[in-house]
């Protein structure tokens, strides 16, 4: 065991913090002398259980091995395994790099009960899935695939940590016989008291788990729960992805993390172009272009149910394309007006009286009070009536 006020472990390593404790083991942070001083995480068991954790340690390193030899990436490397012997007792010693990003488990913390932004799960899972399907080109079966098991280095990338439980062959750590091995929110129903015969679909079970829970913001319990009900935002493609993760029969559900991966990257293009439509709608709306706003979000809302505020938008953009119409025949309609007062009134005067008089009775008869039009009119119908006594004054000489 290695003790709170300890300041250095096996002449190599000065212990800084603790970083966190499971179940089974601690893991602090130290820095390692015999490497400039580089920054590491090292495990370590909690007592009683040295022998157990050694034989995961070393499955753990023999992964990383494999994993480091395949040139695979997001997976945290490891870098050795070590037995020191401190106050009487060896103690086994997993030496890992440290990821300053900390874990998914303390990121979910933040999302309980609304879950995190679908492109933020996107990224995260495509990233973590890199790793694993690593793993599983190699036949390695993780079996504990979990939150706490995704870390994040100093940019934020998702890494794949923890193979110590992971099945590789007769050289793998399988557990005792009949045991489960996982964690319980997480494992697929096949592993439990079958550890040592599941295959890759395992692990997919378990990261859609793990979707569910970025998605939702809470722990997938129950059968056939999904994800739309808890969050309907979420496009119709992700949730049928998460569900057939989840499926009780290993058959039914994607066959690898490779497999998982490329739906997801799929429906990622598909979520480009629904996003490029969300965006290309909402630049419309800036323009106040609305019947471009309209038939982008309405591609993009026969593509999926709901996305984001689109329903909104449209409902809008649709009213202030009406209200657009409107005043737009409005705006004709006042021109014709204008036409018609302007012609009657170059009529009177040129004293046209007739065709004023028709022309400013069929303009107030459309707009009673247009300007000063009755007024015109009844100039008009004087001057007409003046005109007319001439005439007849001119009959009579």
């Amino acid at each position: 065991m290695i003790a709170e006020n300890m300041q250095i472990l096996g002449g190599k390593y000065t212990i800084l913090k603790k970083l966190g404790a499971g179940g089974m083991a601690l893991v602090w942070l130290a820095r390692d002398e015999q490497f400039a001083g580089r920054t590491v995480a090292i495990k370590v068991p909690k007592q009683g259980n040295e022998v157990e954790l050694l034989k995961r340690f070393h499955n753990e390193t023999e992964v990383a091995s494999i994993l480091q030899d395949a040139g695979a990436t997001n997976v945290v490397p490891v870098y050795t395994v070590e037995e020191l012997t401190e106050g009487g007792l060896r103690v086994p010693l997993l030496v890992m790099r440290y990821m300053k990003g900390g874990d998914l488990a303390g990121r979910l913390k933040e999302y309980r009960r609304k879950g995190m932004p679908v492109e933020e799960v996107l990224r995260i899972a495509r990233e973590a899935l890199k790793g694993l399907s690593y793993a599983h080109e190699k036949r390695i079966v993780h079996r504990d695939v979990k939150p706490g098991n995704i870390l994040f280095d100093e940019k934020g990338v998702a890494h794949i940590a923890d193979f110590g439980l992971a099945l590789l062959g007769s050289s793998s750590y399988s557990g005792h016989r009949g045991h489960t091995v996982g964690s319980s929110f997480y494992m697929a129903p096949e592993q439990a008291g079958h550890a040592s015969d599941v295959m890759p679909a395992a692990d997919v079970y378990s990261f859609g788990c793990v979707l569910f829970e970025m998605l939702t913001g809470r722990r997938y319990k129950a059968k056939k729960a999904r994800v739309k009900e808890m969050r309907p935002e979420v496009p119709e493609w992700l949730d049928e992805v998460v569900a057939k993760c989840v499926m009780v029969d290993p058959v039914n559900r994607y066959e690898d993390a490779l497999e998982l991966l490329e739906v997801l990257e799929e429906g990622g293009e598909y979520d480009e172009e629904v996003r490029g439509l969300y965006e290309a709608g909402v630049a419309a709306i800036g323009r106040e272009a609305w019947g471009e706003a309209i038939e982008a979000f309405e591609e993009l809302l026969a593509r999926v149910e709901e996305y984001e505020d689109s329903g909104r938008l449209l409902a809008e953009a649709r009213v202030a394309l009406e209200r657009e119409k409107r005043e737009e025949e409005e705006r004709r309609r006042r021109e014709r007006l204008e036409g018609m007062y302007g012609d009657a009134k170059r009529k009177l005067e040129r004293g046209d009286f007739r065709r004023a008089i028709t022309g400013f009775e069929a303009l107030l008869k459309e707009e009673p009070g247009y300007k000063d039009a009755r007024e015109l009119l009844s100039r008009a119908r004087k001057g007409l009536e003046e005109q007319r006594k001439q005439e007849r004054l001119e009959k009579t000489y």
